[in-house]
């Protein structure tokens, strides 16, 4: 393995430009309703900026602490604890704050974080590294495949009870994404798929407001004053702003027609001021920084390194693809942010995180020559 001073440039350079692009319409969804609740149009740009210096200290730790330091038993464990633990005093009488019914915000130290956002994080780390220890074993279902599905499901328990349903189904699609490239048979994949999608609809009929969001999402203009407020809003933002836009901090929709607009509709925001070439260059974004971040999986100079960059590529792709189809229709509506343009400090100093460490990934590859072939992620992995 050979160690470098590079990086990858574009990844970089991607991340900063979402971070920006997320200061600038943070903003813009929020100077109206900032100046009306708290008497300043700057409150939430402060502290959305405030977050974003954070997260570049994050972004600088994740790409000069070395991977390989997480490559233990004592690392993946402890991440996966620590999780546990904060997802467990949610439910702690005055330690959470309940939005909606929903418990996904602890209050600790002063401060208010997102557990949900440190789960990611030490599920990500602990399937790089089990997969990688047991890849010999992850095709057999007692020793390889189940610790890899009652570990995190303890996690994905916890996040269903906040109630936080969407967080599930992202932690669940990480699981079956991470299992498949780490070679398991097809067979135990298609039924864990299957039992998943009896539990969801189990999940769904159980609770009369999913239920409702589920029937909102098939016919959304049957209850636009009701379930459906949110996304006939959106609807009608991307309607508004058609190629170009009405023009940055223009839109009208941020004057609480959509009530997250700043956090889980943020792209709303972005189609009605932008219009649809905005929110297809911000998509751009994103296709190319995973794009690259699958290109350094396939260049890492070690399996951990591999499976860890795939990871972190998997789950960008997976809540941008979710968040995207819900603000435009294609998916019921779920509580997920926009990576590192919604706000939130939480789900952006994590993120930045993440990326710094495929930054690191990216820095120690493996030299080859003309004669030796690149490894394949996908392909290889699953030959073993």
């Amino acid at each position: 393995m050979r160690v470098t001073r590079g990086t990858d440039p574009v990844i970089l350079l991607c991340a900063l430009a979402l971070l920006v692009v997320g200061v600038v319409m943070v903003y813009s969804a929020t100077f109206v309703s900032a100046e009306l609740r708290f008497g300043s149009e700057f409150h939430f740009l402060k502290r959305h900026l405030v977050w974003a210096v954070l997260s570049l200290g994050a972004l600088l730790v994740g790409r000069h602490l070395d991977y390989h330091l997480l490559t233990n038993n004592k690392t993946a464990y402890g991440l996966l604890a620590l999780a546990a633990v904060l997802l467990a005093l949610l439910f702690v009488p005055g330690m959470s704050v309940v939005v909606n019914g929903s418990r996904r915000w602890l209050k600790l130290f002063g401060f208010t974080i997102q557990p949900l956002e440190i789960a990611k994080v030490a599920l990500l780390v602990f399937l790089a590294y089990s997969i990688t220890v047991k890849r010999g074993r992850i095709r057999r279902l007692s020793n390889g495949l189940a610790p890899h599905l009652l570990i995190p499901g303890v996690l994905m328990l916890l996040v269903y009870k906040q109630p936080d349903f969407g967080g599930t189904v992202l932690l669940l699609a990480l699981v079956l994404g991470m299992l498949f490239v780490g070679g398991a048979r097809y067979a135990h994949l298609g039924a864990l798929t299957v039992v998943g999608s009896l539990g969801a609809m189990a999940a769904i009929k159980a609770a009369p407001y999913r239920l409702a969001r589920l029937t909102s999402f098939l016919d959304p203009w049957s209850d636009p004053q009701g379930t459906a407020y949110q996304l006939c809003n959106s609807l009608v933002a991307f309607g508004k702003g058609g190629w170009i836009g009405v023009g940055l901090g223009q839109g009208a929709q941020k004057g609480f027609f959509v009530p997250e607009l700043h956090t889980d509709f943020i792209l709303s925001n972005v189609a009605e001021e932008i219009g649809l070439l905005g929110v297809g260059a911000l998509l751009a974004i994103y296709c190319v920084m995973v794009l690259r971040m699958i290109r350094v999986s396939l260049r890492a100079g070690d399996d951990y390194g591999r499976l860890l960059a795939f990871s972190v590529a998997l789950l960008f792709a997976l809540q941008v693809l979710m968040n995207a189809g819900v603000v435009m229709g294609m998916l019921p509506t779920k509580g997920l942010t926009l990576p590192l343009v919604s706000y939130g400090g939480s789900s952006l100093m994590c993120s930045m995180f993440l990326v710094g460490v495929v930054l690191n990934v990216a820095s120690h590859h493996r030299e080859y020559d003309e004669l030796t072939p690149r490894p394949n992620a996908a392909v290889n992995w699953r030959a073993r």
